[in-house]
């Protein structure tokens, strides 16, 4: 082998390079090493259905109801009891969440809600219900009337049906239209009104 130096990048004759920042060093001159960062791996991205566990409940603890995911067709996608996992493709929905039970809220109402499901991911969702817990009073010419039946309203539709002086019940919160079925007769009382968190009996009063 000779005793020639290649230097790649040189054409012969031409002058060799400097080293950078310490001038014309000659043969035999060190090269600087330079770190390199290794490229980071990006984060995988969440792929895959969504699951979703919703959980009911009423005064804070769990309660049975009925859960259903709908498109926006309306199409269910999913549906299950309270607790209990559904699986579905990440989207938009409308959760449906009604309890059916009356020894739960005697009005049996049903929350719904949009709600967004992400790719891979796993969740909880509570449903918190209102309550009043209430005890109807129906008083005949003042005096209470312990085997009336008043069945309360919504929207002109009857929700419920409760006895006069029996226990307090939960039911939703709100305004109620009222009517009162005692001594073969039917009538039509001042609306109800059940405020939220509160227990309490409330007075029906019916003129005959």
């Amino acid at each position: 082998m000779c005793g020639c130096r290649c230097v790649v990048g040189l054409r012969a004759g031409d002058p060799e390079p400097a080293a950078a920042g310490t001038g014309a060093e000659g043969p035999g001159a060190a090269l600087q090493a330079v770190d390199v960062e290794e490229p980071t791996a990006p984060e995988p991205v969440p792929a895959g259905p969504a699951r979703i566990t919703v959980r009911a409940r009423v005064k804070g603890e769990p309660v049975a109801a009925q859960v259903a995911l709908l498109a926006a067709s309306g199409a269910e996608v999913a549906s299950g009891g309270s607790g209990e996992p559904l699986s579905a493709p990440a989207g938009e929905y409308t959760l449906v969440v009604a309890i059916e039970d009356p020894s739960v809220l005697v009005d049996r109402p049903t929350q719904r809600g949009p709600i967004t499901l992400v790719p891979g991911a796993s969740a909880d969702h509570p449903v918190e219900f209102p309550w009043a817990s209430v005890q109807l009073r129906v008083r005949v010419n003042g005096r209470v009337d312990e085997g009336a039946k008043v069945d309360i309203l919504r929207n002109g539709e009857v929700v419920a049906t409760m006895k006069s002086d029996a226990a307090h019940v939960l039911v939703s919160p709100g305004r109620y239209g009222a009517k009162v079925r005692t001594r073969g007769a039917e009538v039509e009382v001042q609306q109800l009104m059940f405020p939220q968190g509160a227990t309490r009996a409330v007075p029906v009063d019916v003129p005959m």
